[in-house]
């Protein structure tokens, strides 16, 4: 009886530590997920931010050459996806692929709400790379009104690696601390059943 009193013990102290760390690892998915989209969503505000000026200006003296010129030379330096989109939905630059080659933009959601005026951050599967990208849409005005749209994206897929990286490593240290728990739990277990042993 006693032994297996002991073993309960074990078993009770490792269900209450196990439940715990997978509950601590929910949590942390969700809470390192929220934070890692929202350091990205504020990285794609400030690429459009600091982009808006210089776009405003080129579009106004209709210089679309030197916008492409930009893009051209960013794409090597950045992850981020950048598209310039005129009010008639035209593609004017996009540092991933050949503006030339893209169709029309105009009734993408994300563009919508930029040219009435709204920046816009959403998340859907993108039409022409056929994957799940997260867009930050930012409209571009002048005396007329909205001329242009600046867009930024980044693949879903990228956020999804770096927070997986990052809860891989916090496993490993729950790894630890389910061991030195198990240890604990068995050397508790043995300490308060042993008296009833000798009883």
């Amino acid at each position: 009886m006693s032994r297996h009193f002991g073993w309960r013990i074990f078993v009770g102290c490792m269900a209450l530590v196990l439940l715990s760390l997978a509950g601590s690892h929910w949590y942390a998915n969700r809470c390192w997920r929220q934070l890692v989209l929202d350091h990205v969503a504020e990285g794609l505000r400030s690429h459009a931010r600091i982009l808006e000026p210089m776009i405003r200006k080129q579009i106004a003296e209709g210089s679309f050459a030197q916008i492409r010129h930009w893009f051209d030379a960013a794409a090597s330096h950045s992850r981020i996806r950048m598209t310039v989109i005129l009010s008639s939905g035209t593609v004017v630059a996009d540092t991933h692929q050949d503006a030339s080659l893209m169709d029309n933009h105009a009734h993408r959601p994300e563009v919508q709400a930029a040219l009435h005026g709204t920046p816009v951050l959403l998340t859907r599967k993108s039409f022409t790379v056929s994957e799940t990208m997260m867009y930050w849409a930012l409209p571009v005005h002048i005396e007329n009104g909205v001329v242009a749209v600046i867009r930024t994206s980044v693949p879903i897929a990228s956020i999804d690696t770096v927070v997986n990286d990052i809860l891989m490593k916090t496993g490993w240290s729950a790894l630890v601390v389910a061991v030195m728990a198990a240890l604990m739990s068995l050397w508790l277990s043995r300490r308060v059943s042993h008296p009833l042993e000798d009883i």
